[in-house]
């Protein structure tokens, strides 16, 4: 299961890469608001909620990142 969410998390991380690169080329401030909104925001939802998923599967010493509980709960 692991294996397979990090291959979904490369993919959404080459996707959002993909649609931030595209997007800052466009030159028209409402067409880049709109790729905005339809490219890069949902792309980075989908790696948002793989990332989140991993997080719960992958123990806490292992992960890099501090959690979203770490986050908000600073000890």
């Amino acid at each position: 299961k692991v294996t397979g969410l990090i291959d979904r998390l490369n993919d959404g991380l080459d996707t959002l890469a993909d649609a931030i690169v595209k997007t800052k080329a466009i030159t028209s401030i409402e067409k880049k608001a709109d790729a905005y909104k339809d490219k890069v925001v949902p792309a980075m939802a989908e790696v948002r909620a793989v990332s989140d998923e991993l997080e719960t599967l992958v123990d806490a010493e292992m992960w890099p990142l501090p959690t979203y509980a770490q986050m908000l709960f600073v000890r």
